[in-house]
């Protein structure tokens, strides 16, 4: 907790100065000029501004989460805990929906884009007679693939270890 709260007040501290900065200011007690300067360096690299923009642009997104403080292993392990099926598709169906509905203009047509995958999969993929038995972590994965196909991507990944 202490390292959470620490590192809030160091980069709302640090978010003060830059904005004295560019008002004209001077800057504050607590900092010398010269650790200052190597500060400044380091917000003037590439690496910071990239990284500066990407999160700016993640933080205009139109994106909604109904999954609150609890992490993504949290949903999973509680998802497994009640006997439903733990798969990429559940967590995101259990942390954005709300009344039944999918609260994110983004969500829909991720969600409608990864049904029609798998019914396109579904037709595709041989009869139980033709492949013998599937099994239902089989099955899990395959909807995680399809997912991450739909998503666009890993992200996130939910290990053995850290589920059970």
């Amino acid at each position: 907790m202490f390292p959470a709260v620490a590192a809030k007040l160091i980069r709302d501290a640090m978010n003060d100065q830059k904005d004295r900065e560019r008002r004209g200011k001077p800057i504050q007690g607590w900092i010398t000029p010269d650790q200052w300067t190597a500060m400044k360096a380091r917000f003037d690299a590439p690496r910071y501004k990239e990284r500066s923009e990407k999160a700016k642009t993640a933080r205009q997104k139109a994106s909604k989460w109904c999954g609150g403080s609890i992490p993504m292993t949290e949903h999973f392990r509680r998802l497994v805990s009640k006997g439903g099926d733990a798969n990429m598709v559940t967590v995101f169906l259990a942390t954005h929906r709300k009344d039944g509905k999918l609260i994110d203009e983004r969500a829909k047509p991720t969600y409608a884009d990864y049904l029609k995958l798998q019914e396109r999969a579904a037709a595709s993929a041989p009869t139980a007679g033709e492949a013998g038995t599937s099994s239902q972590p089989a099955q899990t994965s395959s909807a995680d693939e399809l997912w991450v196909t739909v998503a666009g991507g890993l992200l996130w990944r939910p290990s053995c270890d850290t589920v059970l």
